[in-house]
């Protein structure tokens, strides 16, 4: 069933996957919006309505994991390359051993009103060592240093810092060699975590996993433009053009098709 699939095909199909799941999600929404309600008097009509938005997340919740229990090698191998700050979107089950590895670390810092939850990583390259900073949910700041004969040094003694902090060790499952955030990244993921917090887009208040979407497009700007665009374009209109996307989505196809066949 899941043969030959190579990691790139295996990213465009996890994507189109999880649109297909998100436009089928807000068809689902929009007719819990249709249940009229006044928040003082009708707290039955509330409750129908949460419940409405609840069952249509269950439902899309059941797409993606029927997705991802089809292709269990290709999805455990695409899980593996996801790196940065915490994941958001599907919660997927994950072995409580920790990933072994001498020359790079994970760690989340949470607050206990939660208004101040990073994230902090540290890679060690030869004499170099870069760490990747910043709040969960962003792309964070990254800096490199090169500290020559005191590397492995400094590299416990930053380590042993953030632990006094309070920070927690979590799996690393970041790149061995991270490159910074470029600024198309960074503009994608702040206009999709926009469209997220909207109501009128999101009314259901799911989580799009704008950065599991920002991997499946990593390496393409020209698609992380397009998305960004689609996303600024639902937020000025106030709902999402489907037949927009239907038509890129199309094109993209056509576009693969002619790769192979080339």
């Amino acid at each position: 069933m899941s043969k030959n699939i190579s990691k790139d095909e295996f990213k465009d199909m996890i994507s189109q996957m999880e649109q297909s799941a998100m436009k089928e999600n807000q068809k689902c929404n929009q007719k819990c919006n249709k249940i009229k309600t006044n928040f003082a008097k009708d707290k039955k009509k509330l409750t129908q309505k949460r419940k409405c938005h609840s069952k249509c997340e269950k439902k899309r919740m059941k797409s993606v994991k029927s997705f991802h229990a089809k292709y269990p090698k290709e999805y455990k191998r695409f899980i593996a390359s996801l790196g940065g700050g915490k994941r958001g979107g599907v919660k997927t089950i994950r072995k409580s051993k920790k990933k072994t590895n001498n020359n790079s670390a994970y760690f989340e810092y949470k607050s206990i009103l939660g208004s101040s939850n990073k994230f902090w990583r540290i890679v060690k390259n030869g004499t170099k060592i870069t760490t990747h900073y910043g709040r969960i949910g962003t792309l964070g700041q990254m800096t490199t240093k090169d500290y020559g004969l005191k590397v492995d040094s400094e590299y416990d003694k930053l380590i042993q810092s953030k632990k006094k902090k309070g920070y927690v060790e979590g799996v690393d499952y970041g790149d061995k060699k991270p490159k910074p955030p470029t600024k198309i990244e960074r503009e994608f993921l702040k206009v999709c975590m926009k469209a997220q917090n909207n109501s009128k887009l999101n009314p259901g208040s799911r989580n799009f996993d704008c950065e599991g979407q920002l991997d499946s497009y990593k390496g393409s700007d020209s698609e992380l433009k397009w998305f960004t665009e689609w996303h600024k374009d639902a937020l000025k209109n106030k709902e999402y053009d489907w037949s927009k996307y239907d038509g890129h989505d199309k094109t993209r196809r056509k576009r693969r098709r002619k790769r192979r066949n080339n």
